[in-house]
């Protein structure tokens, strides 16, 4: 019962993160931020045995003591046992607190080629234990209608530039909705990602 509410809520979730102007193929820039400040959000880093190396992958956010919801394409080509996820620290590769993944549960319809419904519960291995630096997002019921036109908030460690490094220090920036049909035809041309409304 609880990841069935939880698919739901993540369906949800994806649904207003379509909504968002992201008129750049990935986000860049933004200002630095302190993880207080966004507690909820958690790095997955990914452990490539060759050329024996750490790297973030992915990023998340945090629901519960042992839940997370993040990318379900961070996990194509990927071997489970090679993620952590790092929680409570402004840093993606250092800091915080760390577990590993018990399970994944992607959303029924994932689809990889073009990306739809990309998004995926993840139970942890361990509980993360909360703190000032580490909680969790409380999702919004699930009737709830995002307004177009309010500026909503995008965290991670992303680019520096469209082609530059990612960032080791978490980043925000602040971008607006907009309705559902201009998201689609921003990523008309894009063969890669679908954006449809989550049921």
């Amino acid at each position: 019962m609880v990841f069935k509410i939880l698919l739901v809520a993540v369906c949800f979730t994806f649904a207003v993160s379509a909504a968002v102007d992201i008129v750049q193929p990935r986000i860049a820039g933004g200002t630095p931020v302190p993880v207080e400040q966004y507690p909820y959000i958690s790095a997955f880093v990914y452990y490539y045995p060759r050329p024996d190396l750490w790297v973030q992958r992915c990023a998340g956010t945090i629901v519960s003591s042992w839940h997370v919801i993040t990318s379900a394409f961070c996990f194509t080509g990927a071997t489970l046992p090679n993620f952590r996820i790092r929680g409570g620290s402004t840093y993606s590769m250092n800091g915080g607190q760390v577990v590993s993944i018990r399970e994944v549960v992607k959303h029924p319809q994932f689809v990889e080629t073009p990306r739809e419904n990309d998004i995926a519960v993840v139970i942890l291995q361990e509980i993360f234990r909360l703190s000032g630096s580490l909680n969790i997002m409380y999702l919004p019921p699930k009737n709830i209608i995002i307004p177009n036109g309010i500026p909503a908030t995008v965290v991670s460690w992303g680019f520096e530039s469209e082609q530059g490094p990612i960032h080791n220090s978490l980043m925000a920036i602040t971008l607006t909705t907009v309705p559902l049909e201009q998201c689609q035809q921003i990523y008309a041309d894009d063969a890669d990602i679908k954006i449809n409304e989550s049921k």
